[in-house]
């Protein structure tokens, strides 16, 4: 048998420059705005992640992989999102405050949450497409491999919050679920592909960037807030927030989006 032939990656051109740096300049733009004037989460998502998007659609208007980002994003971003989110803030992991639309989806978390994880993830996912990967354009069969147990777990969470909630109380449960949802992907990538690494360096990077900014400038902000069991506190700047958001939203969130998508949805080249 021989050995799997691994793609190319695409060349850092002055043109990925230049739009690496409008990206920067903008997300910079955007924590200060939410700094000083401390709007509600629902603005600051849409004021950093409409633009970003919009730009990067235009980037890759000449690529068919856009449907199939936005298939990803709706079918398996929202469907992991929700069940991600039910359990997290049913045990209190974290818990967003949204002023401009309270509507709190079950009784739990806003609608903001799911509107920033369908922004977060598609912008992951174009912006990896654009600077790192050349995908094509066919979805992987494996797809099926994580949206069947996806869906059934999400059922069975929803049948459970109905029927018997306390069947989805999870201590240290952000611990818990970014070992399962975050961290596993990300070790099974890692063990197979090693070689992916080094497609994920400048997107971890860069959302490491965005991530940290969003963190400091949301909680400064008053936006949301951590009433859960953690292993333990960071303080930057001045603001706290526990070592679980450091290592699973701000390093590990978006590293994992994109092993998901090489693993069930790409070609895992």
């Amino acid at each position: 048998m021989g050995r799997m032939k691994i793609k190319k990656f695409p060349q850092f051109t002055e043109n990925k420059k230049i739009i690496l740096s409008i990206f920067i300049f903008w997300i910079i733009l955007v924590s200060l705005f939410t700094f000083f004037v401390k709007p509600s989460p629902m603005i600051s998502t849409l004021v950093l992640y409409i633009p970003l998007c919009f730009l990067s659609f235009y980037l890759l208007r000449r690529r068919k992989v856009i449907k199939k980002i936005l298939f990803v994003t709706l079918i398996f971003g929202l469907s992991i999102s929700f069940l991600l989110n039910l359990i997290a803030t049913y045990n209190g992991a974290w818990n967003v405050i949204d002023t401009l639309v309270p509507l709190r989806i079950l009784g739990l978390f806003p609608l903001v949450d799911l509107i920033w994880y369908f922004l977060a993830i598609l912008f992951s996912l174009l912006f990896y497409e654009y600077f790192s990967n050349y995908s094509r354009e066919k979805i992987s069969k494996n797809m099926f491999k994580i949206l069947y147990p996806v869906w059934i777990f999400l059922v069975l969470s929803l049948v459970a919050f109905f029927v018997k909630p306390e069947f989805l109380k999870i201590p240290y449960a952000y611990l818990v679920l970014g070992v399962l949802f975050i961290l596993t992907p990300l070790i099974y990538l890692a063990v197979k592909r090693p070689v992916l690494l080094k497609k994920l360096f400048l997107t971890s990077v860069f959302f490491g960037f965005l991530n940290l900014l969003f963190e400091l400038s949301g909680r400064y902000a008053g936006q949301w807030f951590f009433p859960g069991q953690y292993l333990g506190w960071i303080t930057v700047f001045g603001i706290s927030f526990p070592f679980e958001e450091l290592l699973f939203y701000i390093i590990l969130s978006t590293p994992a989006v994109i092993a998901y998508y090489e693993i069930f949805f790409d070609d895992f080249k």
